[in-house]
C-alpha cells in the first residue's frame, strides 16, 4: 500500500506538470480540484478504516488526483508573466543595471551572461551576449545597454525548429540583448559560497589547461567537471555525430567518486560523520558544476545512496530516481518538457537500471567482476539504445 501511495503521488505530480506544460488550466479550477481531492482523501481514508475491503484503490486514486492538481498549481506559480515595466520597453534600446547570477557561458566567439535586471521593485532575467572585451564573473554588478528583445525560435542546421523561447524560459530568461555595451560597476555581490566554489573551479581549469594541451584539456574538463562551454562548434558537433557527447556530462559515477574520495580523507571520523561529510561534498560539487539537470539528478541519487548506507536500509534505485526527478521538477517545472538534458539523463539512467541485468544474462557476457570492461560496454550500449530516438528527434543525427 505504501508503495502504491508513493508512486501515485510522484506520478500524479509529474502528469499534472506535464498537462499544464501544454494546456492552460485556470488557477481557481486547479484549487477546486486540489480541495475536492483532499476531501476525497479524508473520506476514503475514513471508509478504509471502517471497511477495509470496500475501498480498494480509492485512497490511491484520491492521492493521485491531489498530486495531479498540485503539479498544475506548481506550474501556474512558476509561469510568471514579464513585468510591465520591461514589457513596455521590449523592442527598444534600453540602459539597465543588474547582477550576473551565474558563471559566464564562454563560447568560441562570444560569452553569454545571465543578468538579473532590476527597475524599481521589478526584476527579470536578461541574456546578454557580448564579446571578450572585458572579464566578467558571477556576482558582478553591471550596467548594460542595447536593444531589449524577446527571444525567437530559429531553424537549426538540420532543418528543425529549435524552441529557443522555452529553452531560455526554463532558466527564467525572458529577454535578450545582443552585443550591446556592458561595463562592470562593482564585484562580489553574489552568494559567497557559490562565488568561492566557482573561483576554485576556474583555478582548477586554468592549471589543467596549463598542464594539458588542447583539445585534450577540453575533454578532461568535460570528464571531471562537465565543462563544455569552451568546446568549439566543430568539436562539440564531432561528439554529437559520434554519439559520445554523454561522456562529458556529469553522472552519478563522477559525483560518487568525489564523495568517496573525500570520505576517505576523513576516514578517521565516525562512519556517520564521514558520510555526512560526503553528502556535504556532493552538494558543494553539484553547486560548483553549475547545478545542471544531469549533475543535480546524479547528486540526489548519490546522496540517497549514502543515506541508505548510514541508516542501514536497502537502497531502492527506482524509487531514488523517481524521487530525484520529482524534486527537480518541483524546483523548476519547466525542465520536464523544455530541458532535453533532463530527459536524456533520466532515460539513460532508466535504461541502465531496468535492462542491464537482463541483457547481460541474455548475451552471456562475462561479468565475473563488478568492474569488468564488458559491464561498461553494456551500460554505454543501453544509454545509446534508449536515448537514440530522442536524440534523433532533436539532432536529426543517427
Amino acid at each position: 500500500m505504501q508503495g502504491r501511495i508513493f508512486y501515485g503521488t510522484c506520478l500524479g505530480f509529474v502528469f499534472g506538470v506535464l498537462v499544464r506544460s501544454f494546456v492552460a488550466v485556470d488557477f481557481y479550477l486547479a484549487v477546486f480540484a486540489l480541495s475536492f481531492s483532499f476531501i476525497l482523501i479524508l473520506f476514503t481514508s475514513f471508509i478504509k478504516l471502517k471497511w477495509p475491503a470496500r475501498v480498494g484503490g480509492g485512497v490511491v486514486i484520491s492521492i493521485f488526483i491531489f498530486a495531479f492538481s498540485l503539479g498544475i498549481l506548481r506550474f501556474n506559480f512558476a509561469d510568471n508573466l514579464a513585468p510591465d515595466v520591461f514589457e513596455a520597453q521590449a523592442g527598444q534600446k534600453v540602459s539597465l543595471q543588474g547582477e550576473i547570477i551565474d558563471a559566464p557561458d564562454i563560447r568560441e566567439n562570444n560569452q553569454k551572461l545571465i543578468v538579473e535586471a532590476k527597475v524599481y521593485d521589478e526584476k527579470t532575467r536578461v541574456l546578454v551576449t557580448t564579446n571578450f572585451s572585458e572579464y566578467f564573473k558571477y556576482g558582478d554588478q553591471v550596467n548594460f545597454s542595447g536593444k531589449l528583445e524577446k527571444p525567437e525560435n530559429f531553424i537549426t542546421d538540420q532543418g528543425k525548429e529549435f524552441d529557443y523561447i522555452n529553452y531560455l524560459r526554463k532558466d527564467g530568461v525572458l529577454y535578450v540583448v545582443n552585443y550591446g555595451e556592458i561595463a562592470v560597476l562593482s564585484r562580489g555581490h553574489g552568494n559567497k559560497i557559490k562565488s568561492g566554489l566557482l573561483t576554485v573551479k576556474e583555478k582548477f581549469l586554468e592549471k589543467m589547461n596549463f598542464a594539458i594541451r588542447a583539445p585534450e584539456n577540453l575533454l578532461m574538463g568535460g570528464l571531471i567537471l562537465g565543462e563544455k562551454s569552451a568546446f568549439s562548434q566543430d568539436l562539440r558537433q564531432n561528439f554529437v555525430d559520434t554519439g559520445t557527447i554523454h561522456i562529458v556530462a556529469l553522472s552519478g559515477y563522477n559525483i560518487t567518486i568525489v564523495a568517496e574520495w573525500i570520505m576517505k580523507l576523513f576516514i578517521f571520523l565516525p562512519q556517520n560523520l564521514g558520510i555526512g561529510v560526503g553528502i556535504f561534498s556532493i552538494l558543494l560539487f553539484v553547486l560548483m558544476t553549475g547545478w545542471s539537470s544531469t549533475a543535480l539528478r546524479a547528486g540526489i541519487m548519490a546522496i540517497l545512496v549514502l543515506i541508505a548506507r548510514a541508516t542501514g536500509r536497502n537502497y531502492d534505485v527506482v524509487r531514488a530516481l523517481l524521487l530525484a526527478g520529482v524534486f527537480m521538477i518541483l524546483m523548476n517545472p519547466f525542465i520536464l518538457v523544455y530541458d532535453v538534458s533532463f530527459q536524456l539523463s533520466f532515460i539513460a539512467t532508466v535504461a541502465v537500471i531496468l535492462f542491464i541485468y537482463f541483457l547481460a544474462r541474455a548475451l552471456k557476457v562475462f561479468l565475473l567482476r563488478p568492474n569488468s570492461f564488458s559491464k561498461i560496454l553494456l551500460k554505454n550500449f543501453l544509454r545509446q539504445r534508449r536515448t537514440g530516438n530522442l536524440r534523433c528527434s532533436f539532432d536529426k543525427v543517427l
